[in-house]
Protein backbone atom coordinates (compact mmCIF):
# COMPACT_ATOMS: atom_id res chain seq x y z
CA UNK A 1 0.00 0.00 0.00
CA UNK A 2 2.50 2.45 0.62
CA UNK A 3 4.76 1.60 -1.91
CA UNK A 4 1.42 2.10 -4.44
CA UNK A 5 0.85 5.79 -3.17
CA UNK A 6 4.21 6.29 -3.37
CA UNK A 7 4.26 5.43 -7.03
CA UNK A 8 1.10 7.80 -7.21
CA UNK A 9 2.79 10.78 -5.96
CA UNK A 10 -0.37 12.80 -5.28
CA UNK A 11 0.20 15.27 -1.92
CA UNK A 12 -4.12 14.49 -0.96
CA UNK A 13 -2.93 10.92 -0.49
CA UNK A 14 -0.83 9.48 2.26
CA UNK A 15 0.31 6.19 3.56
CA UNK A 16 1.97 4.40 6.75
CA UNK A 17 5.31 3.48 5.64
CA UNK A 18 6.58 0.11 6.85
CA UNK A 19 10.09 -0.23 8.17
CA UNK A 20 10.56 -3.71 8.93
CA UNK A 21 8.98 -7.30 9.29
CA UNK A 22 10.50 -9.16 11.50
CA UNK A 23 9.41 -13.18 10.78
CA UNK A 24 10.04 -14.86 14.20
CA UNK A 25 7.09 -12.82 16.28
CA UNK A 26 5.12 -12.07 13.41
CA UNK A 27 5.90 -7.73 14.21
CA UNK A 28 5.06 -5.41 11.44
CA UNK A 29 7.32 -1.70 12.25
CA UNK A 30 5.69 1.42 11.01
CA UNK A 31 5.86 4.97 11.08
CA UNK A 32 3.91 6.28 13.85
CA UNK A 33 1.00 8.74 12.65
CA UNK A 34 -0.44 11.53 14.92
CA UNK A 35 -3.05 12.96 13.09
CA UNK A 36 -6.51 13.07 13.87
CA UNK A 37 -9.03 10.81 12.12
CA UNK A 38 -11.63 11.89 10.14
CA UNK A 39 -14.13 10.64 13.06
CA UNK A 40 -12.88 13.02 15.62
CA UNK A 41 -12.87 15.99 13.05
CA UNK A 42 -16.62 15.52 11.89
CA UNK A 43 -17.98 14.96 15.64
CA UNK A 44 -17.12 19.14 15.45
CA UNK A 45 -19.73 19.80 13.21
CA UNK A 46 -22.81 19.11 15.22
CA UNK A 47 -25.31 21.15 15.15
CA UNK A 48 -23.61 23.20 18.86
CA UNK A 49 -20.39 23.82 16.59
CA UNK A 50 -22.68 25.65 14.18
CA UNK A 51 -24.77 27.62 16.70
CA UNK A 52 -21.57 28.66 17.82
CA UNK A 53 -19.84 29.47 14.52
CA UNK A 54 -16.70 26.92 15.35
CA UNK A 55 -17.53 24.27 12.47
CA UNK A 56 -14.79 22.72 10.59
CA UNK A 57 -15.39 22.53 6.71
CA UNK A 58 -14.70 19.32 6.35
CA UNK A 59 -15.74 18.87 2.41
CA UNK A 60 -12.13 18.71 0.69
CA UNK A 61 -11.28 15.96 3.39
CA UNK A 62 -14.28 13.78 2.34
CA UNK A 63 -13.18 14.47 -1.46
CA UNK A 64 -10.29 13.18 -0.92
CA UNK A 65 -11.37 10.61 1.59
CA UNK A 66 -13.21 9.33 -1.26
CA UNK A 67 -10.58 9.63 -4.44
CA UNK A 68 -8.11 7.51 -1.43
CA UNK A 69 -10.16 4.96 -1.63
CA UNK A 70 -10.54 4.62 -5.45
CA UNK A 71 -6.71 4.81 -5.82
CA UNK A 72 -6.22 1.87 -3.24
CA UNK A 73 -8.83 0.26 -4.75
CA UNK A 74 -6.77 -0.26 -8.18
CA UNK A 75 -3.99 -2.08 -5.84
CA UNK A 76 -2.02 -4.67 -8.14
CA UNK A 77 -3.74 -8.16 -6.97
CA UNK A 78 -1.26 -9.96 -4.84
CA UNK A 79 -1.48 -14.07 -4.76
CA UNK A 80 -2.83 -14.18 -1.50
CA UNK A 81 -6.04 -11.72 -2.68
CA UNK A 82 -9.19 -13.91 -2.42
CA UNK A 83 -12.10 -12.90 -4.96
CA UNK A 84 -15.37 -12.36 -3.25
CA UNK A 85 -19.02 -11.69 -3.93
CA UNK A 86 -17.96 -11.09 -7.81
CA UNK A 87 -21.25 -11.45 -9.07
CA UNK A 88 -25.01 -9.96 -9.04
CA UNK A 89 -26.40 -13.28 -8.05
CA UNK A 90 -23.11 -13.69 -5.13
CA UNK A 91 -24.85 -10.15 -3.91
CA UNK A 92 -28.64 -11.54 -3.84
CA UNK A 93 -27.40 -14.99 -2.44
CA UNK A 94 -25.67 -12.59 0.21
CA UNK A 95 -28.91 -10.70 0.72
CA UNK A 96 -31.17 -14.55 1.19
CA UNK A 97 -27.97 -15.63 3.86
CA UNK A 98 -28.26 -12.51 6.06
CA UNK A 99 -31.97 -12.33 6.04
CA UNK A 100 -33.04 -15.79 6.44
CA UNK A 101 -30.62 -15.52 9.50
CA UNK A 102 -32.17 -12.28 10.84
CA UNK A 103 -35.52 -13.69 10.43
CA UNK A 104 -34.13 -16.57 12.57
CA UNK A 105 -33.09 -14.55 15.59
CA UNK A 106 -35.28 -12.02 15.43
CA UNK A 107 -38.59 -14.08 15.23
CA UNK A 108 -39.60 -11.46 12.45
CA UNK A 109 -39.26 -13.99 9.55
CA UNK A 110 -42.08 -11.97 7.79
CA UNK A 111 -40.58 -9.04 7.62
CA UNK A 112 -37.22 -10.12 6.55
CA UNK A 113 -38.70 -11.93 3.71
CA UNK A 114 -40.34 -8.38 2.29
CA UNK A 115 -36.46 -7.03 3.01
CA UNK A 116 -34.87 -9.53 1.13
CA UNK A 117 -37.49 -9.13 -2.07
CA UNK A 118 -36.73 -5.51 -2.22
CA UNK A 119 -33.10 -6.25 -2.19
CA UNK A 120 -33.48 -8.58 -4.75
CA UNK A 121 -35.64 -6.82 -6.75
CA UNK A 122 -33.75 -3.35 -6.71
CA UNK A 123 -30.05 -5.34 -7.31
CA UNK A 124 -31.90 -6.88 -10.25
CA UNK A 125 -32.92 -3.47 -11.69
CA UNK A 126 -29.70 -1.67 -10.91
CA UNK A 127 -26.77 -3.66 -10.53
CA UNK A 128 -25.09 -5.25 -13.60
CA UNK A 129 -24.37 -9.05 -13.99
CA UNK A 130 -20.52 -8.90 -13.49
CA UNK A 131 -19.94 -6.16 -10.26
CA UNK A 132 -17.07 -3.92 -10.80
CA UNK A 133 -14.08 -5.00 -8.28
CA UNK A 134 -11.55 -3.47 -6.74
CA UNK A 135 -8.94 -4.52 -3.28
CA UNK A 136 -11.41 -3.83 -0.46
CA UNK A 137 -10.36 -1.96 2.39
CA UNK A 138 -13.01 -3.89 4.98
CA UNK A 139 -13.21 -1.52 7.54
CA UNK A 140 -13.00 2.09 5.67
CA UNK A 141 -15.00 3.95 8.39
CA UNK A 142 -14.04 7.58 9.48
CA UNK A 143 -12.06 6.00 12.52
CA UNK A 144 -9.10 4.78 10.11
CA UNK A 145 -9.21 7.77 8.10
CA UNK A 146 -6.50 10.29 9.31
CA UNK A 147 -6.73 13.74 8.15
CA UNK A 148 -3.38 15.81 7.45
CA UNK A 149 -2.13 18.87 6.11
CA UNK A 150 -3.85 20.22 3.43
CA UNK A 151 -6.56 17.45 3.99
CA UNK A 152 -4.18 14.57 3.19
CA UNK A 153 -5.70 11.60 3.62
CA UNK A 154 -4.60 8.40 5.37
CA UNK A 155 -5.95 5.04 5.60
CA UNK A 156 -5.39 2.59 8.33
CA UNK A 157 -6.00 -0.85 9.33
CA UNK A 158 -6.69 -2.95 6.53
CA UNK A 159 -5.35 -6.62 5.33
CA UNK A 160 -5.88 -5.88 1.41
CA UNK A 161 -7.01 -9.58 1.68
CA UNK A 162 -10.43 -9.47 -0.09
CA UNK A 163 -10.93 -8.44 -3.87
CA UNK A 164 -14.70 -7.34 -3.73
CA UNK A 165 -17.44 -5.22 -5.31
CA UNK A 166 -15.94 -1.74 -5.07
CA UNK A 167 -19.83 -0.84 -3.95
CA UNK A 168 -19.15 -2.54 -0.40
CA UNK A 169 -16.52 -0.35 0.91
CA UNK A 170 -18.33 2.60 -0.30
CA UNK A 171 -22.08 2.14 0.97
CA UNK A 172 -19.77 0.71 4.49
CA UNK A 173 -18.78 4.62 4.98
CA UNK A 174 -21.97 6.44 3.42
CA UNK A 175 -24.17 4.04 5.76
CA UNK A 176 -21.84 4.48 8.79
CA UNK A 177 -21.52 8.36 8.37
CA UNK A 178 -25.17 8.58 7.97
CA UNK A 179 -25.68 6.33 11.27
CA UNK A 180 -22.72 7.06 13.74
CA UNK A 181 -22.80 6.40 17.35
CA UNK A 182 -23.69 10.39 18.68
CA UNK A 183 -26.45 11.01 16.19
CA UNK A 184 -27.96 7.71 16.94
CA UNK A 185 -27.80 8.27 20.38
CA UNK A 186 -29.38 11.65 20.09
CA UNK A 187 -32.04 10.25 17.33
CA UNK A 188 -31.13 12.30 14.98
CA UNK A 189 -30.49 16.03 16.30
CA UNK A 190 -26.69 15.98 16.72
CA UNK A 191 -25.82 16.72 13.37
CA UNK A 192 -27.58 18.56 10.32
CA UNK A 193 -29.09 15.61 7.93
CA UNK A 194 -27.80 18.20 5.15
CA UNK A 195 -24.74 18.61 6.00
CA UNK A 196 -24.39 14.54 6.36
CA UNK A 197 -25.61 14.85 3.00
CA UNK A 198 -23.49 17.23 1.68
CA UNK A 199 -20.02 15.13 3.03
CA UNK A 200 -21.61 11.98 1.28
CA UNK A 201 -22.13 13.52 -1.93
CA UNK A 202 -18.22 14.91 -1.74
CA UNK A 203 -17.32 11.44 -1.06
CA UNK A 204 -18.98 9.77 -4.13
CA UNK A 205 -17.42 13.23 -6.49
CA UNK A 206 -13.85 11.82 -4.59
CA UNK A 207 -14.20 8.62 -5.95
CA UNK A 208 -16.21 8.63 -9.01
CA UNK A 209 -14.25 11.41 -10.05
Amino acid sequence: ISAHFERLGNPSFGAIRVLDFIQNSQTIIMDEHSEPNLRSLFTKTNRLSHVLGRAPDLRRAFFNAGAWLNAYSALPVAENVITRLPRREDFNASISSFTDFLGRVSGDTSFFQRIEKAVIRAANEKLPDNLPLGIGHGDYAMRNILVGAGNRITAIDTCAKWRVPIYEDIAFFLVQLEINGIQVLTQGLAFHAEATAAYQREFLAGYFG
